[in-house]
């Protein structure tokens, strides 16, 4: 029998429901369409789930091809900033909360919306983080 820790944690004015899961694996790179993205690969009590998906780079229109971004290294230090490690390669191992937007206690076949420390102290919004970038760079949403 497995259990899981169930959370709730306020941020920005809006609850989340949150797990404590591992992250067992990381992938930086490109998916088969081009898109530089990051994904968490975290396990928690018998279940699994990738946190991430957000493009880390644009196509840049003038040399017809896609290029890194300001907002993509924010997103990946951002990332490491809430796991609480100073190199990437130290993400795999790590308990962090993934947290969702499901109200309830399980998280089955829902798509997780962020993360946070253990003690709730750092979060981080993945569509939230994408709008203040966007904002930034005086883009419609």
């Amino acid at each position: 029998m497995t259990s899981a820790l169930s959370i709730r944690l306020e941020h920005n004015g809006k609850t989340y429901s949150g797990e404590v899961m591992r992250i067992k694996s990381t992938m930086l790179g490109y998916e088969d369409h081009g898109i530089l993205t990051v994904f968490l690969h975290c396990e928690g009590a018998g279940s699994g789930v990738g946190v991430g998906g957000m493009a880390l780079d644009a196509y840049d229109e003038d040399r017809k091809e896609r290029v890194g971004s300001a907002y993509g290294l924010d997103h990946i230090t951002a990332l490491m900033r809430v796991v609480g490690v100073s190199q990437w390669e130290h993400l795999a191992g790590k308990d962090v909360v993934v947290l969702f937007d499901a109200a309830g206690d399980t998280h089955w076949g829902h798509a997780s919306v962020g993360i946070a420390s253990l003690d709730g102290n750092r979060v981080l919004i993945l569509a939230e983080h994408a709008a203040e970038w966007r904002e930034r760079e005086g883009a419609t949403p």
